[in-house]
């Protein structure tokens, strides 16, 4: 008994924790599905991107290409997201309030590396 009640605890102790986040999915244009947060890789919400429902999180932009390459965002997901400057959830964080759209300023553009949202 006691054995199995261990491997029983050893495997959810190994579950990954990504597996609750749904995939996140790309885009192409202006075509950010609805209600989610959207980076684009140009300014002016064009040039297609990445889209993140509440719960994804993306450790490293360059997965996708877009590392440092995102020059403005979109958020109607109802909760606020965050872009760091590094991969991994490192670096200066950047709050996505919901309901904002911002084309990213001089000295933001094209440095996201990674983001979580809600």
């Amino acid at each position: 008994m006691r054995a199995s009640v261990f491997l029983a605890v050893l495997a959810i102790a190994f579950v990954p924790a990504t597996a609750a986040a749904q995939e996140v999915s790309t885009f192409d244009g202006r075509d950010c599905p609805p209600g989610s947060l959207c980076l684009y890789r140009d300014h002016g919400f064009t040039g297609g991107g990445l889209a993140l429902r509440p719960g994804d999180r993306v450790g490293d932009l360059a997965t996708y290409d877009l590392a440092d390459r995102i020059s403005s965002w979109t958020n109607d997901t109802g909760v606020t997201c965050t872009w760091y400057e590094s991969p991994d959830f490192y670096g200066r964080a950047h709050g996505m309030l919901h309901g904002y759209r911002v084309d990213l300023p001089g000295p933001e553009d094209d440095t996201p590396s990674s983001v979580e949202c809600g």
